[in-house]
């Protein structure tokens, strides 16, 4: 009966090699399935020493016992799964804040707030008081800025590149303005509803300045594109013309602090991506590529993050 799902009445057991003696042997049978979405969940079996006993009414009856018992046993599946998916969501969300924490202290590592600071000093001291009004105006409102989106798993676009705008404000401050820079979005995209993980950009770049920028000679550029590729998302390109990942690389090793920095912030990003994919469903990708000149060497590098476009619901 398990195998087919159907229900048996056995007349008499003697007559049919199936029968399995229990406690005792029974001359009669009748067992009936407890289905629930063509899925057999239990079995009702009832035995009786007379042969003949079972009727059609005594089908009826556990029939109708078996219906009852796999609703109580579907809604109590169902309850099950609920909570579990509860669960999992609440463990999910705490996940997400927790990357998220650690993304924002990243951003808010005391090297760069004390640089910054000691920058704008700088210009006070050197008499260039409008230039350290106008970057202590940015570096405040950078700061209020990452408070204010702390809480938040997602911003609009618009707030994401505004940002970035005074991140790439204060390092440029920091390094005298030595490298040119440049942020764009496409017309299509509308900055004020298209929405992003928060605070997801600023360690590319900071990675482009700090070990692409920094260590280069001559004209340094940094260049970060937002793109509509997709009808069902967004292109990041973060893109500069320094010393290349290769290069770069043997300068970090030399320097663990570094090398920490970027993997752990390039980690926590690709992290913060891989939890969102398991809440919505919506993949995301970062490629790496590294860029060439006509001679064949290197000349940068391009970070390209596909970003899906999250429904307000899922979020």
């Amino acid at each position: 009966m398990a195998s087919t799902g159907k229900p048996l009445i056995i007349a008499d057991t003697d007559k049919d090699p199936r029968y399995i003696v229990d406690d005792e042997h029974r001359k009669s049978e009748l067992t009936v399935p407890v289905m629930h979405e063509g899925k057999l969940l239990a079995v009702i079996d009832s035995e009786h020493r007379k042969k003949n006993f079972y009727q059609p009414r005594h089908l009826k009856a556990l029939q109708t016992i078996a219906s009852l018992c796999a609703a109580r046993i579907a809604r109590s599946m169902a309850f099950e799964a609920m909570q579990k998916s509860r669960e999992e969501l609440l463990v999910l969300n705490m996940k997400m804040a927790e990357t998220k924490f650690l993304n924002l202290r990243l951003q808010m590592n005391p090297h760069f707030l004390f640089n910054s600071l000691s920058s704008i000093q700088h210009l006070i001291v050197s008499g260039q008081t409008q230039k350290a009004y106008r970057y202590l105006t940015v570096f405040s409102n950078f700061l209020r800025s990452l408070l204010n989106f702390a809480e938040k798993n997602f911003i609009p676009l618009e707030q994401e590149i505004k940002i970035m705008t005074m991140y790439i404000e204060l390092e440029s401050l920091r390094f005298d303005e030595s490298f040119s820079w440049e942020i764009k979005a496409d017309e299509s995209l509308l900055q004020e509803v298209v929405t992003v993980p928060s605070l997801l950009i600023q360690p590319f770049a900071e990675n482009a300045i700090w070990h692409g920028l920094l260590h280069k000679d001559g004209p340094k550029k940094l260049f970060v594109h937002f793109k509509a590729d997709a009808e069902d998302s967004l292109t990041c390109i973060i893109e500069d013309n320094g010393i290349g990942r290769a290069k770069a690389l043997q300068i970090r090793e030399q320097n663990i602090n570094a090398r920490l920095r970027e993997s752990k912030g390039i980690g926590i990003i690709k992290e913060r991506l891989a939890l969102l994919q398991q809440k919505t469903g919506k993949p995301a990708s970062i490629e790496f590529e590294d860029l060439y000149d006509e001679a064949k060497q290197p000349a940068g590098t391009r970070v390209r993050i596909n970003i899906p476009y999250y429904n307000p619901e899922e979020l």
